[in-house]
Formats: structure tokens, sequence, C-alpha cells
């Protein structure tokens, strides 16, 4: 009964209202050809992934397999239908029991919320798309109706200038452009279909800006806001002062992938225009990336000699090695370190520290579990970024707080 009441809000949902007349969403959605079915899929398969990896942090399996330690305790996923899951989870509502202990939507919101956005944003860029494509049709089919025409009529009737003004820009003469004579009958005939499309076109959204204007139109659907998510700053390197958390941009990126590498420099430019912000680095390199994961180490065995800021610059400043080459050659390596006043065989071994090789790691594990599918991936003030971002958007997403 809970499920079907759920559902039932969704559907009744008004998308807009045209001069007080509701179009609702599941009227939007019966035009969407199957799209909006399969992102209430998606959803719906992004929730119970989610749940089950929370239910399975709970689990207390003794060095058990997954499925055994399941298996020996009491565990019951209950996932909202899915339209329910194209909104925010009541952070209440529950959606696993593991043995007494509850799972609720805010903890399922909070393991999904990058995919959760992205679902639910496509969702809406594409329900808004074809709603305007809705309310466009009425309003022409409307006013055919009132003049008593057909639709073609009615686009023809407003054409016939359009074709004229066309046609002439058409024939007038640019300075420096050579052209056919669109007056012989070999350029006439190859430019009309043209100029009687782009007629048409212009000729319908002219007559549409009238509509619209005349029209009562109220949109009413909502694109979701942004996620907010806790990131760890774990074992990050940190650029900038410290500072409070809504100063402080956690970026989990790489040195080697080209998006990457443009996100480091505008990450430069932000710390230019706001001196205080402060930057937290934490590695989400590629999978077996080799090249990547020597570029991560190096950067951290320099932080902890105190030079973070001058090998990234060095990894930033050359292209990345191809694969299975390295960053600099023996030599190389050991010049740089001797300029810090720290020993090659020093520096060698920070690279081979276990310890370097898990915090690599973790920064990794951090982005998935936030839901990045791949780097770059930001945290600003807690609103969660992903992609290259520019330095005047890092600095909006800041704002007030940003010098």
């Amino acid at each position: 009964m809970i499920a079907l009441v759920a559902v039932t809000v969704v559907l009744a949902t008004p998308a807009a209202r045209l001069d007080g007349v509701e179009i609702t969403v599941e009227a939007v959605d019966a035009r969407t050809d199957g799209r909006a079915e399969s992102l209430r899929t998606a959803l719906t398969r992004v929730a119970r992934d989610a749940a089950w990896s929370l239910v399975d942090e709970r689990l207390d399996p003794n060095e058990r397999p997954r499925a055994q330690a399941r298996e020996q305790t009491s565990v019951r996923v209950d996932l909202p239908p899915a339209r329910a899951l194209e909104r925010a989870l009541p952070a209440d509502r529950p959606i696993a029991w593991v043995g007494g202990e509850v799972i609720d939507g805010a903890a399922l919101e909070t393991r999904a919320a990058l995919a959760f956005y992205r679902l639910r944003g496509e969702l809406y860029r594409d329900r808004h798309r074809r709603l305007r494509s809705m309310i466009d049709e009425t309003l022409l089919a409307a006013e055919a109706r009132r003049r008593s025409v057909s639709l073609e009529a009615l686009i023809d009737a407003h054409a016939a200038d359009s074709a004229t003004i066309i046609a002439l820009s058409a024939r007038a003469p640019r300075s420096g452009d050579v052209r056919e004579d669109p007056s012989t009958p070999t350029g006439e005939a190859r430019r009309r279909p043209l100029v009687e499309f782009r007629a048409r076109y212009a000729a319908r959204e002219a007559l549409l800006e009238k509509l619209r204007a005349a029209a009562e139109i109220e949109i009413l659907l909502e694109a979701p806001p942004r996620p907010r998510v806790e990131a760890a700053e774990g074992e990050g390197l940190v650029l900038g002062p410290s500072t409070s958390a809504d100063r402080t941009v956690i970026v989990f990126a790489d040195y080697r992938s080209r998006s990457s590498r443009r996100l480091h420099a505008e990450l430069d430019r932000l710390r230019e225009q706001a001196p205080g912000v402060r930057i937290v680095l934490r590695d989400f390199l590629p999978t077996w990336d080799g090249v990547a994961a020597e570029a991560a180490r190096l950067a951290r065995c320099a932080d902890r000699f105190g030079h973070l800021s001058a090998m990234r610059e060095a990894l930033l400043s050359r292209p990345p090695p191809g694969s299975g080459e390295s960053w600099f050659s023996a030599a190389e390596r050991a010049r740089l370190a001797r300029s810090w006043g720290v020993e090659d065989l020093e520096f060698r071994r920070c690279l081979d520290d276990p310890a370097v090789v898990e915090a690599v790691g973790e920064g990794a594990r951090e982005a998935r579990r936030l839901g990045f599918p791949t780097a770059p991936g930001l945290v600003v003030a807690g609103i969660a970024l992903g992609g290259v971002q520019s330095a005047e958007t890092l600095a909006r997403a800041l704002q007030p707080v940003a010098n």
C-alpha cells in the first residue's frame, strides 16, 4: 500500500501549467520513448548496489566470505519504488536492516549522492526538453484551431514573408564573396529547398515567440540540487593555509591524464584568485597505471621532505612518460633530491615505503565511495563536482567565504 501511494503521488505531480491547464509528469514521460523508464531502472540499480554496500559495511565477517556473512546475519533490504527514487528520500525512511540496526534514507543518499545526482539530472533535462516541445506543439495547435486552418497552412502563411527575406539576403553580395548567381535556373533550383526550410523554421520560431509571450506558462519541474557529501581528507597533501572546511577544495586526481592536468592548472589559477583557499590533493589513479602511480608516490615523498610544490611543478611542466617509462631518470631524480638536501637513497626508500603505496590506493577508494567514476573529482565546501572545473566555477562554489 505504501509503495502504491508513492507511485501515485509522483504520477500526479504536474510538470507545468499552460493557461491554467496542467501537464503531468506522466504525460511528459509518455513521450520519452522509454528513456524515463530506462533512467528509473538505472536509479534502482544504483540504490540497490549502494544499499548492499552499506549492509556489507555493517556485517561482522570475521574472515568469512561476504555471501556467508549475509546468510548468517538477519539482513533485509527494502528499497522504495523506482519513481520514488527520482527525488531525495526522506532521511528517516528505513531502507535496510542488519540484525537490529536500521540503515535509513540519509545513509543511502550519502553513499550514492553523485550517481543519484547524475541520473536525476539527466531525467530532469530530458523531461524539460520534451515538456518545452509539448508546450510549443500545444500553442501552435490552439492557434491553428483559432484560425480554422491546418497547422501546415498556419506555418505556410508565416513562411512566405520569411522566404522573401531569406532569398533577398542570400542574393545580397558580400565583400570578397564569390558565389554562383542564385538567379540562374540551376542556382535557384539548388537553393530552393534550403530557403524553404529556413523560411519555415524562422516562421515557426517567430510565431512561437509571440504565442509564448501571450500565454501563461509555468514550468514546475525542478532540477535536482547538487549533492552535499562528507569527504575525508585522509592522507591528502595540502596546498595553502589551514582554514575552515568551507574554504577547502578536496581534489581526487592524478598527474598523468589530460583532464587531471587541466584541473591542476585551474587549481593554480584559483590559488592566485583566492589565496586563502586550501587545496587537499588525494590520489585517484586509473587501475594498473604504473606511470600515474609513480607520479603519486613522487609527490608524496616530496611532501614528506617539505617540497610538494616543487615536485608538483616538475611533474606538470613535462609531458607524462609512456607506459613502462619513468618520469625522471635516476640521475635527474638524484639531482632533484639533492637540491632539497635529501639523499637519493633516502628518497628511494620513501618511494618504496608500503605506507606511501597504501596512501595512494586509499585516495581512489575514497573517490569511488563518494561515487566519482573517473578522475578528476572535487568536493568544494561540501559540494561534489565531477570533471574539470574552471577556477571561476570553483571560486563561485566557495563564495562568499573565498578571499
